[in-house]
């Protein structure tokens, strides 16, 4: 019951904790409940938690992080503060008649959460993978704090506070997971908009089919600035590029398209997007240009927010995640050329 009302403080506001009817009736009479174990029925004792998308400070999380970090994210996927996602849970019963022998399953003593609400925009297979991620981030919460449970039985009061640990980190875990599944559906959603609006311009900005298809890695000095760096995924569908961005010190580009659209593409960030930067700091360094027989990619997107940020300003990307996220698409070999790992 502690947890309960210390998630009643903690989200306050009417439409962010949704009691079950039978948990409404046990916190008018905790004792009742407590003592034998019954709400009056079958019905479970939980509630729906629907929480920011966009962080405040909240559990975890001291005030103020999220401008490079989750906040960031969710600025650039266009999130408010009135975005929620839902999530039902469902506490263990407290009495011991009702969690029977030293041989019941320990799942029956845990806490149990599942995705009652993501924000609009997903797929189908969006949500089926952030429902997986969800139940393995629960996993690894448990398998790291140890909170399965034992035989021997458990104090009250601990079980009560590691309900409410789980039940905090696990909403921190999967926030910033889901920031990232729906900003990358934007981003395609995006590219189809932009493709099909470009579809009749003028054949100057089609690819040419006899040109071959090429990979290239762009380095820049520093890249930071969200609006250049939004430029360089949206511009992107102008010429049919896909790949993705890197920002921070260096930056990383990677081109996947034909070749003559390349330069077409950097002449037009170099004039408009980059048009109030002095010619001697627009600096692009291309570190390799290879044909290849398919793309690795099928959109342009940013992955700065995949990459764990290091360095005295946090803008130096984890380069032991990059090349991971790298091997994913089966381009490892080429990490260690492009970045002379």
């Amino acid at each position: 019951m502690d947890t309960i009302l210390i998630l009643q403080s903690m989200y306050p506001l009417p439409d962010e904790i949704i009691l079950f009817p039978s948990t409404a009736l046990a916190l008018e009479d905790p004792t009742a409940y407590e003592s034998d174990g019954n709400t009056g029925g079958k019905e479970e004792l939980g509630l729906v938690l629907r929480v920011p998308l966009r962080e405040e400070g909240g559990s975890g999380h001291a005030a103020g992080d999220g401008d490079d970090g989750m906040n960031g994210l969710a600025g650039d996927a266009g999130m408010g503060e009135d975005v929620k996602v839902g999530f039902k849970i469902i506490f263990p019963p407290t009495s011991t008649n009702r969690l029977g022998s030293s041989r019941k399953d320990r799942k029956d003593r845990n806490v149990k959460m599942t995705l009652s609400e993501l924000p609009t925009g997903l797929i189908r297979a969006d949500v089926d993978r952030l429902e997986k991620e969800f139940e393995d981030v629960q996993r690894e919460v448990r398998r790291e704090t140890g909170s399965e449970g034992n035989d021997d039985g458990d104090d009250g009061g601990e079980e009560e506070e590691d309900q409410l640990g789980f039940i905090t980190t696990v909403i921190d875990l999967i926030r910033p997971k889901i920031l990232s599944v729906l900003l990358l559906r934007q981003q395609e959603t995006l590219l189809n908009l932009n493709l099909n609006s470009t579809s009749a311009s003028s054949s100057s900005s089609q690819p040419d089919p006899d040109e071959p298809l090429e990979r290239a890695y762009l380095w820049f000095p520093s890249l930071s600035t969200p609006s250049k760096r939004r430029d360089l995924v949206t511009y992107a569908s102008r010429y049919h590029l896909t790949g993705f961005v890197l920002a921070g010190k260096p930056g990383l580009l990677c081109l996947e398209g034909r070749g003559r659209a390349f330069e077409r593409y950097m002449s037009d960030i170099k004039n408009e997007s980059w048009g109030d930067i002095p010619s001697y700091q627009k600096k692009v360094t291309e570190r390799t240009r290879h044909q290849i027989p398919h793309r690795a990619f099928s959109i342009m997107q940013e992955i700065t927010h995949l990459i764990d940020q290091r360095g005295v300003h946090g803008n130096r990307g984890d380069m032991r995640q990059v090349k991971e996220w790298m091997a994913r698409y089966g381009l490892e070999d080429e990490f260690g050329f492009v970045m002379g790992m």
